[in-house]
């Protein structure tokens, strides 16, 4: 059994406006679906404690209708004269808790009234199932979006503290590389300069010393003087050209090396050495007369 409107406060209070109003008595009526049943009256003009009238309005109605099942419309009406239009009203609903064990068996008449009061309570009760069911889905809907979004948000912030990592990382990758490279760059400048000084230090060394000097009989080895000594003309100016600058000027002063010691080690023409011979016997034969 449960009272639908505002309970004893909101009854009382329209109790003393009743009486404000020159009221002199209530009845509480039932609204049926025929027409409306009396229930009881209550002399107002006469209550002392007006809170105690609502709280007896308000069992009256809750005992009648407790016997009914469904909900019941109660109309509570205020007079000031019997048999005169009513000053004003409120209105009381009952939902009754009664069944086939109740002092009434049956709430509705069996005609088509009947069926569809019956079919609409079915209906309201339907209704009212679906709608808490609905309530609670949507309540469970609630809380799994609210959980998803924190979980969204946790997500987001742990994914930018990934991505400000991943840039750091990939910014100390780069000075990495750039030094890696640096290195590299360094390396190979040494190198060549290494291959360089290395081509070019027996030519400047050659030039400091003088050509045909002590550095001669180092640059011309005979495995080398023997290679040089096949090379054609075309063939050294062929090899002259594929060289780089450097590499050509060692094979020149090399070359200019084998040249000399060559031509040192080739026996003199024949005049050259009668003229030779004939000085040295004009030198015997003076120093015979002496």
């Amino acid at each position: 059994m449960k009272l639908l409107k505002e309970g004893g406060a909101h009854l009382g209070k329209w109790l003393r406006d009743q009486q404000e109003e020159d009221c002199t008595h209530v009845i509480l009526r039932q609204r049926t679906a025929d027409a409306e049943q009396q229930v009881r009256e209550w002399n107002l003009a006469a209550a002392e404690d007006l809170d105690e009238l609502a709280a007896e309005i308000e069992a009256r109605a809750h005992e009648d209708g407790q016997h009914f099942r469904g909900p019941t419309l109660y109309g509570l009406f205020a007079y000031r004269d019997v048999g005169k239009a009513h000053v004003d009203r409120t209105f009381l609903r009952v939902e009754g808790q009664g069944g086939r064990e109740s002092f009434f068996t049956e709430t509705e008449a069996p005609d088509g009234r009947g069926i569809t009061s019956q079919l609409m309570r079915h209906n309201e009760v339907a209704t009212r199932i679906a709608l808490g069911q609905t309530s609670e889905i949507i309540e469970f809907y609630k809380r799994s979006l609210e959980a998803r979004d924190r979980r969204i948000e946790d997500l987001e912030n742990r994914h930018f503290k990934m991505l400000e990592l991943y840039e750091k990382l990939q910014s100390m990758q780069h000075e990495r590389d750039l030094e890696l490279v640096r290195e590299q760059r360094a390396d190979e400048r040494s190198k060549f300069l290494k291959e360089k000084l290395d081509m070019l230090t027996p030519v400047l060394m050659n030039k400091l010393l003088g050509k045909g000097g002590a550095s001669a009989p180092a640059l011309g080895e005979e495995l080398m003087r023997q290679f040089l000594k096949s090379l054609a003309p075309n063939q050294i100016d062929a090899l002259m050209g594929m060289l780089s600058p450097e590499q050509a000027a060692v094979i020149g002063e090399v070359y200019e090396a084998y040249a000399k010691r060559e031509m040192d080690r080739e026996p003199p023409p024949p005049a050259a050495t009668a003229r030779k011979n004939g000085a040295k016997k004009t030198n015997g034969a003076a120093h015979e007369g002496d």
